[in-house]
């Protein structure tokens, strides 16, 4: 039990967060699923998919397997412990005593504090591990959403210093948990009046999103920033206190920021500030989140692939972010079948976080390199990748482009999720937290090249 630094909140009891990798789950189906890989692939080329939802026997058992056999069906053994045999003392027979009754009579009183209501993580909340992007209200596959980039703009809710606007992020907050969806939300640290504090001279390029306002530094005002980021959580934590109106069930997943190494002017410009800036922006954002809600997950920003100008912004990152997250996060556009996941568990694992699962939370499966792919090719790709990237211990897969992606890659991805719910209808829904992946040994080894597109 920890004391929340708001007294009015009371004892917090903060459980450690899940979904993080141990030695069980590793080897869980290390032997078990080996052989099903090829197979799977094989019979997924011979045979038709997608069309009418026809799934492989063999997926749906690899599927299985894979859910079934992690997190919940992986058992660790437990030594028992017979207690120490103890000696009793020679009983001994007390003298009688009396007992005098005051003559006073004390009147105890007692004082009944209410606290506030707690809203709970509902079972039927975030139950998949399918999701999808969208602008906020779009629906889509699974039952997560990313909205992006979302009403979580620092500017945007805090249109100048310490006057607070939630419209926007009400609005969009209840349009989605009325359709009780699980909320992924991506916190943007740009604000005009606080960019303008110290980076009025500095160069200015064009942002993905207009939005975003074209001076995208590292904010001026640290303590500002993390003010609001407190306050933003602090109205979605359902702990009853200074919660935002009609909260249906708590948000607990924060991604700080996303893809901070697309730097401009060449790429896209996300960021214009280095690795250092980055981690501290982490560190702050996360100290903020965590004393809002102990119960939140910290998602570091989306790696926008695996490319060595990628890697390089990245590497100082993780080298210093011990402890300050809780799931690591990568994308992938039209850049890897797999979705990179091999590749990124290596390298999450090679700078010291070999604790941390991960999602991946832009993922499109799409026509890369001129192969000509008809949409039921790519559909197969969807599926033998998406378990692929499961089993090297992705935990989440959240699919882009949903304006783009032909529907049949969006029935694959259908096809997956519903396999795997089928799977897990005998036993309880995982963990609103993460549930617990089961890698096998890495299958997948990159073949991105460094890109100056928008395909990542």
């Amino acid at each position: 039990m920890v004391t929340h630094p708001d007294p009015r909140k009371g004892p917090v009891d903060r459980t450690p967060p899940t979904g993080r990798l141990t030695v069980t789950h590793r080897a869980n189906l290390a032997g078990t699923t080996s052989g099903l890989w090829s197979g799977l692939r094989s019979d997924l080329q011979d045979s038709p998919v997608i069309g009418g939802l026809r799934i492989s026997t063999q997926l749906a058992i690899a599927a299985t397997l894979l859910f079934a056999g992690c997190g919940g069906g992986g058992t660790e053994s437990t030594v028992g412990t017979t207690a120490p045999t103890t000696t009793t003392a020679p009983t001994t027979t007390a003298a009688p005593t009396t007992t005098t009754t005051p003559d006073t009579t004390s009147t105890i009183t007692t004082t009944t504090t209410t606290e506030p209501p707690r809203l709970d993580w509902p079972d039927d909340v975030g139950a998949s591990h399918l999701g999808h992007l969208s602008p906020g209200r779009t629906g889509g596959p699974g039952s997560w959403r990313r909205p992006h980039p979302g009403p979580f703009q620092w500017g945007l809710n805090e249109p100048s210093p310490g006057r607070y606007a939630w419209d926007r992020t009400d609005a969009v907050v209840n349009a989605i948990q009325t359709e009780r969806i699980a909320i992924l939300v991506t916190l943007w640290p740009f604000a005009e009046w606080d960019q303008s504090a110290c980076h009025a001279d500095d160069p200015k390029y064009p942002g993905m999103m207009p939005e975003l306002g074209e001076s995208l530094y590292a904010p001026c005002d640290l303590d500002a920033y993390a003010a609001w980021v407190a306050a933003t959580v602090e109205r979605c934590d359902g702990d009853g206190v200074d919660d935002m109106p009609w909260l249906a069930y708590p948000i607990r997943h924060w991604e700080v920021f996303n893809e901070p190494e697309m730097q401009g002017p060449e790429n896209l410009a996300m960021f214009q500030a280095g690795p250092d800036a980055y981690l501290e922006l982490l560190r702050v954002s996360a100290a903020a989140i965590r004393g809002a809600d102990p119960l939140a997950v910290v998602l570091l920003a989306g790696q926008a692939g695996m490319h060595d100008q990628f890697l390089r912004y990245w590497e100082p990152v993780l080298s210093g972010a011990a402890g300050l997250f809780d799931l690591g996060n990568i994308h992938s556009i039209k850049s890897s079948d797999t979705f990179f996941a091999a590749d990124y568990r290596s390298r999450v694992d090679a700078t010291g976080h070999g604790d941390r699962a991960f999602w991946i939370t832009e993922a499109y499966v799409g026509d890369r390199g001129g192969w000509g792919r008809s949409d039921d090719e790519l559909a197969k790709v969807t599926i033998t990748g998406a378990v692929t990237a499961f089993s090297e211990g992705a935990e989440m897969i959240i699919v882009a482009g949903l304006t783009k992606v032909p529907q049949s890659i969006l029935d694959a991805g259908d096809v997956v999720d519903a396999t795997i719910a089928a799977s897990r209808r005998s036993s309880r829904s995982p963990s609103p937290r993460a549930s617990s992946p089961c890698p096998t040994e890495p299958s997948y080894t990159r073949s991105g090249t460094a890109l100056r597109s928008p395909t990542r």
